[in-house]
């Protein structure tokens, strides 16, 4: 197994997640291998968290920052505190190390995990839809289809509806599976007979299981990731290597939020006091 890793790290839910992949340079560039992985349960400090979690993981399996090739960083949907927390900490190590730095969706993930696992044991649904909490009654999700080779595609963009009207927008058949934090649904969970299946996310799985996906767009996701890392594994990549907002640049790394924060949405309904007509001389 080659010495130098990839950092995986991930704050968009209410955990935040780190994990470190290397692989087998002889090997396929799929194979990855999980070589340690962390997670923390508390929301409070996440910025803190996420390079607390990073330096544990260096130290249990003896290594340094110098050995670290690229970083993989969720990029959402999820709570709006937590992307910025996940994307500005990975800008900043990229940065501070000379080493590339892709974004990858969070809710990608939670399909690159369930198409994993359904190419080992033979049960692939027909449709992967992952949810998150959106706060608000709501939920963000996505929907991806199986295609041919066995592989998920998406082929629109990640929405936010309602709880009660997943329905709406996700095909409820028996071969549909919902993945998430299935207890954001509550009681009604409208998904018709689609099967539920709790599933958290998980750092590594924003590398492992993603040559199974197929996304929308020319960025380096799904599929196209892991030829890229297998490169920067090998020392073929650095952070200066790329313009500002090209695939690897910490500029490109861009938070996905589906709807404007709530923050923003406060401050339009605010009044604006400077905004009163002016009293009549």
């Amino acid at each position: 197994m080659s010495d130098r890793v990839i950092v995986a790290m991930d704050g968009s839910t209410h955990a935040s997640t780190a994990a470190l992949l290397g692989r087998d340079p002889r090997g396929a560039p799929a194979d990855w291998h999980v070589l340690a992985r962390r997670i923390d349960t508390d929301p409070r400090g996440q910025a803190r968290v996420l390079l607390r979690l990073l330096d544990d993981m260096l130290e249990e399996i003896g290594r340094g920052p110098e050995d670290i090739a690229a970083l993989v960083a969720g990029i959402g949907p999820g709570t709006f505190t937590g992307v910025r927390i996940a994307v500005a900490t990975a800008r900043a190590l990229a940065l501070a190390l000379d080493v590339p730095v892709i974004g990858i969706s969070t809710l990608s993930t939670l399909v690159a995990e369930v198409a994993a696992r359904s190419e080992a044991d033979g049960t692939a649904p027909e449709v992967i839809a992952p949810i998150a909490d959106a706060r608000r009654g709501q939920v963000f999700y996505g929907v991806y289809r199986r295609v041919e080779g066995g592989a998920y595609a998406r082929s629109e963009a990640f929405g936010v509806v309602d709880r009660g009207a997943l329905l709406s927008v996700v095909p409820a058949v028996p071969s549909t599976l919902v993945v998430g934090d299935i207890a954001v649904l509550g009681e009604e969970a409208g998904v018709g007979e689609a099967g539920l299946r709790v599933l958290e996310v998980r750092a590594e799985n924003l590398i492992i299981g993603q040559g199974l996906l197929r996304e929308p767009g020319d960025g380096v996701e799904g599929a196209l990731l892991e030829g890229w890392l297998a490169a920067a594994v090998e020392g073929a990549k650095r952070a200066g290597d790329q313009k500002a907002g090209e695939p690897g640049s910490p500029e490109g790394v861009k938070p996905i939020y589906v709807r404007s924060p709530d923050a923003d949405i406060h401050i339009t309904k605010m009044r604006d006091p400077w905004a009163a007509a002016a009293p009549e001389r």
